[in-house]
């Protein structure tokens, strides 16, 4: 990690060295390959630095003045010029101490610094953080299994809500969620992913947003909730400086930060060229595993998925799909399915381990039988295999019956069973767990026998 008594100036250089890159891109990536890596040029000399990073700024700063004449862009990159010549300038700023303006500032240097992150190809030298009790979160966050979620800003139904089942089901499983905070299906799963938690979200962040902006600038305004309930029960983290505002080319950088938090990438919708895509490329390029959404044939929002399956990405009809490649057990709701010995069917056990409900009329704990609430009654229970236990809630029976009549979407179902989205999200969820149901094509969800 470079020398100790000069920790505190590599952390400072850092900092600056975050400061310029949010003027210019392919500031760290140039410093790195000059010194031979991020920790080489943190130990450099600042006159060392300033020399390699000035011979490209002085050609980006020569534009002439007319530029700004040609387009908003040519005078956007114009007037990032102008600000990297200055941060060049500035002297070293020490690092905070503490959070300032509720941000928590991280350099490469530091132990919260996010390990997945420190070992991708360009890891940022430094990061800004916000979110309740960042530090701690942050701390668990180096713990927990980490997945993105990505794709279009525009999804359909479909997208939407393959989203909120992946998001949500993977939150239930102890899986951060990690998306850039954008519109369509990043929030959908981040969101997603925040209710599926509940209280747990104490002890980790069940999603992290990361930004192509500094962290005072919501961008949208329409994303102001979703910006808001990541702070309160996730994290929001980027590596552009406060007041620095989105531009195109800082999306990218994003993503890849996106990518180097994750251990796999999980793409739903987009189209062939869409941001998500790059994504999922940068995933593979971390050696990170890569998941595809299949979608309708011949639709623009299903050129991405589609072309990563054709390319060897893992199919994703759901979490599980997920959790079983990266060898995660799922749960839900602190509950955790264990196989009974011998052949017997599955019991679900509670958090303090003694079993809670039986499986198609098989006694519970201490001999005695299921209540009726808990379990499927009736002719459902006999048309069906594998009952659900306790855990199996009357919205899921209301569904079952629905599914029974007519397969259809979620949607459909929520209008069929008069039930709210987000309760026919988690019934279908606990429906599909019991083997009660399965997603085709298309979202059409249909009942098994």
């Amino acid at each position: 990690m470079g020398r100790g008594s000069d920790r505190r100036r590599r952390a400072a250089t850092a900092v600056w060295l975050a400061r310029v890159a949010s003027n210019r891109p392919g500031v760290v990536q140039r410093a790195a390959k000059r010194f031979g890596s991020l920790d080489a040029a943190l130990d450099a000399s600042l006159p060392a630095l300033r020399a390699c990073l000035t011979a490209k700024a002085a050609t980006a700063s020569g534009r002439p003045p007319a530029a700004a004449k040609r387009g908003r862009a040519a005078a956007e990159a114009a007037q990032e010029s102008s600000r990297f010549v200055s941060a060049l300038a500035a002297p070293l700023e020490p690092p905070a101490e503490r959070p300032r303006d509720g941000w928590l500032l991280v350099t490469y240097d530091d132990e919260l610094y996010p390990p997945r992150l420190r070992t991708t190809f360009d890891p940022p030298p430094a990061l800004f953080v916000a979110g309740q009790d960042a530090p701690r979160r942050l701390s668990a966050l180096a713990e927990a299994p980490a997945v993105a979620v990505v794709g279009t800003r525009a999804p359909s139904a479909y997208g939407r809500e393959m989203a909120r089942l992946i998001g949500g089901d993977l939150a239930r499983a102890g899986v951060v969620v990690v998306s850039g905070a954008a519109l369509g299906i990043d929030v959908c799963a981040q969101l997603a992913a925040l209710e599926a938690a509940g209280d747990s979200a104490s002890a980790g962040p069940p999603s992290v947003g990361v930004l192509g902006c500094g962290l005072d600038i919501v961008h949208p305004r329409s994303n102001a909730p979703a910006f808001r309930a990541l702070r309160e029960r996730g994290l929001l983290v980027t590596e552009f400086w406060p007041g620095t505002p989105p531009s195109v080319w800082r999306f990218p950088a994003r993503n890849r930060v996106i990518a180097g938090l994750s251990q796999a990438v999980v793409v739903v919708e987009g189209s062939r060229r869409s941001g998500s895509r790059i994504t999922a490329e940068l995933a593979v390029d971390g050696s990170r595993e890569v998941f595809a959404v299949p979608g309708e044939a011949g639709r623009r929002l299903s050129e991405a998925p589609h072309h990563l399956l054709r390319q060897g990405a893992h199919l994703c009809e759901a979490a599980d799909d997920v959790l079983a490649v990266l060898g995660l057990e799922r749960t839900y709701g602190g509950s955790v399915r264990v196989p009974g010995a011998n052949g017997a069917e599955p019991l679900v056990h509670d958090r303090d381990g003694s079993a809670v409900a039986g499986v198609g009329g098989e006694p519970c704990a201490g001999g005695e039988p299921c209540a009726e609430g808990g379990a499927l009654g009736g002719e459902e229970a006999q048309g069906m295999a594998g009952a659900a236990g306790s855990d199996l809630a009357a919205d899921a029976r209301v569904l079952l019956r629905a599914l029974r009549d007519a397969p259809g979407t979620a949607e459909d179902l929520a209008g069929r069973a008069g039930l709210e989205a987000r309760v026919v999200t988690a019934a279908l969820s606990a429906l599909e767990v019991e083997g009660l149901a399965e997603c085709a094509a298309g979202g059409i969800y249909r009942g098994k026998r």
